[in-house]
């Protein structure tokens, strides 16, 4: 497993260093990004591993309820609709 927070010490500059690789397409990103954490090649035709799976995720399942469901306050209130109570407290 490669220790890419030990070469680039600055959390700044390896944000940039991806801003400049903003044009590589995100499929190509994650699988360079989970070699480089994990040391194993990403498969995503059939992944096995959690982890692969969580990457799979990331790129193809798009539903528009995800959005509202990482924001805490959006959820609760979600949920209290969908339960049945209309609203939050």
């Amino acid at each position: 497993m490669f220790d890419y927070k030990k070469l680039i010490k600055s959390r700044s500059l390896r944000i940039k260093i991806l801003r400049l690789l903003d044009f590589v397409p995100d499929g190509w990103m994650l699988r360079v990004q989970y070699f480089i954490k994990t040391g194993r090649i990403l498969h995503l035709k059939n992944p096995q591993r959690y982890t692969e799976k969580l990457q799979w995720y990331k790129l193809y399942y798009k539903d528009p309820l995800m959005a509202q469901c990482v924001d805490k306050y959006e959820v609760r209130r979600y949920v209290a609709k969908s339960a049945g109570g209309g609203g939050t407290k």
